[in-house]
C-alpha cells in the first residue's frame, strides 16, 4: 500500500507519503523455504525554480525488517536539474542512491540461500537532452552506475556442491546510452521505441581484476500504449541481447525475450490495474554454475486499486 500528496509548500510544488510492503514466501514442491520480511519507506520531493534552471530533490528512507535476517535501513536521495532552452529542447542531469534488497528466494532458499546477504547499493548518474514538444517526442541519454555487495550465485568449485550459496562480490560498474521515442498512431494507440546499449563489469573482491558481467549489452523494446475512455492499456516486447558469460570458461548466454501487459480502468477518483510480467512465462537463465542454471522470474501478477482523494 501507498498514500501521497501533491501541494504547494508556498511557490514550490512538493510530493511527500510512504509506502508500506510485506513479503511471504512459502514450500515450492517439497523444499522449505519459509520467511518474511515488512518494509516502510517515507519519501518526499520538491521542485525548486532557480532562475532558468528548476532543480529536483527527492529522499526516501527504507527500513525493511526481516525474519531470521539483518534488518536494513537506507536514506537514498536524488538530485536532479533541468534547464530547457529556447527551441524547447530540454537538458536533464542527475545523481542519485539507489537500494534494493536480496529476493526472498536468494535469502531462504533451502539450497545456496544466504541470510547474512547484504543489500545491493550504489549511485546512478545520467545526462541527456530530451525534446517533449516535437510532434514525435523524443529522449536521449547516457548513464553511468556503481555498485557495492552485487548479489552473485557463488561456486566453491569444491566436489560438494551443498557448500555453495548466493553471495556479495565487492564491486560492479556499467555505462551506457538510452534513447526512447514517442510517436502518436493515432487518438487511441501510442507507439514507444526504446534502444539501450550497456556495457558492465565486476570485481569479486576489492584486489580481483575488472572483468565482464553477465547482464546483456542490448535492450531493445517496443511498448504499444491504448487509451480510450475509461480504458487503458499496454503491451510491451523486450527483446534482451548479446549476453555475456560471467567466468570466461562458459559459453555467451542466450538472448531471450519478454512480454509484458497491462490493462487498467479507471472511474471518477479510482483506478483498478492488472499488470502481468513476463506474460508468456518465458524461462531463462540469468546465471550458470557447473552443470547448474539459474532461471529469471517466472509469470508475476499484480492486480492494484487507486484511489485520489
Amino acid at each position: 500500500a501507498e498514500i501521497y500528496k501533491r501541494e504547494l509548500w508556498g511557490t514550490i510544488p512538493a510530493v511527500w507519503g510512504v509506502s508500506f510492503r510485506r513479503e511471504e514466501s512459502v514450500t515450492i514442491e517439497d523444499a522449505t523455504m519459509e520467511g518474511k520480511r515488512e518494509n516502510a519507506a517515507p519519501f518526499f520531493e520538491l521542485s525548486v525554480p532557480m532562475g532558468e534552471v528548476v532543480a529536483n530533490l527527492g529522499v526516501r528512507y527504507e527500513h525493511w525488517s526481516v525474519d531470521e535476517a539483518e534488518d536494513q535501513d537506507e536514506l537514498t536521495p536524488k538530485l536532479s536539474f533541468n534547464y530547457q532552452t529556447a527551441s524547447g529542447q530540454m537538458w536533464y542531469l542527475s545523481a542519485g542512491r539507489f537500494f534494493a534488497m536480496p529476493s526472498l528466494y536468494e535469502i531462504f532458499a533451502p539450497y545456496g540461500g544466504n541470510k547474512n546477504l547484504s543489500p545491493e547499493k550504489g549511485w546512478s548518474y545520467e545526462i541527456g537532452l530530451k525534446s517533449p514538444y516535437d510532434e514525435s517526442p523524443w529522449d536521449l541519454g547516457f548513464f553511468y552506475l556503481t555498485m557495492d555487495d552485487k548479489i552473485k550465485w557463488d561456486d566453491k568449485g569444491t566436489i560438494d556442491w551443498s557448500d555453495d550459496t548466493y553471495n556479495n562480490i565487492a564491486e560492479f560498474r556499467a555505462h551506457g546510452v538510452e534513447f526512447q521515442k514517442v510517436r502518436q498512431l493515432s487518438d487511441e494507440w501510442t507507439w514507444i521505441p526504446t534502444v539501450t546499449w550497456t556495457k558492465a563489469e565486476e570485481k569479486e573482491t576489492t584486489t580481483s581484476p575488472w572483468k565482464k558481467s553477465g547482464m546483456p549489452q542490448w535492450d531493445i523494446a517496443s511498448r504499444f500504449v491504448y487509451e480510450k475512455g475509461p480504458w487503458s492499456g499496454e503491451l510491451s516486447a523486450h527483446f534482451l541481447g548479446s549476453r555475456e558469460a560471467d567466468k570466461e570458461k562458459y559459453e555467451a548466454d542466450d538472448d531471450y525475450f519478454t512480454i509484458d501487459a497491462r490493462i487498467s480502468w479507471e472511474k471518477g477518483n479510482d483506478r483498478i490495474s492488472f499488470v502481468a510480467y513476463n506474460l508468456t512465462d518465458e524461462e531463462y537463465f540469468i546465471d550458470i554454475s557447473g552443470s547448474d542454471m539459474f532461471w529469471g522470474p517466472e509469470r508475476r501478477l499484480y492486480l492494484t486499486w487507486e484511489h485520489r482523494f
